[in-house]
């Protein structure tokens, strides 16, 4: 058994700690619990809100934004996908399907 603790004040989550013979887990809920957890996203700070109780260690969304922007540009003016990101089919199997489709239309 284990006690999530979400969002309460570091006093409250060290008393509850205290008293508790299960371990405690804090999601912003101070230092003196048994063990802390983070969203991953507020850890690398691809959410665009601040959290008082996540410390940013890395600004992902400006890259994430940055990757899409550049995704979003290189599909309108048509360099992706490229040859190198696409898939043949063997020549035999479209001239194949090519006449499957003519015979059935």
């Amino acid at each position: 058994s284990v006690l999530l603790l979400e969002l309460i004040p570091e006093e409250l989550g060290q008393i509850i700690t205290s008293k508790l013979k299960i371990p405690t887990i804090g999601i912003g809920s101070g230092r003196f619990t048994d063990g802390q957890v983070l969203i991953v996203n507020d850890i690398l700070g691809i959410t665009p809100r601040k959290l008082k109780l996540a410390k940013k260690y890395q600004d992902y969304q400006t890259l994430t934004v940055q990757a899409i922007e550049q995704y979003k540009e290189e599909v309108e003016q048509k360099i992706f996908p490229s040859e190198d990101n696409v898939q043949h089919m063997p020549q035999e199997e479209l001239q194949n399907l090519i006449q499957w489709v003519k015979q059935s239309l």
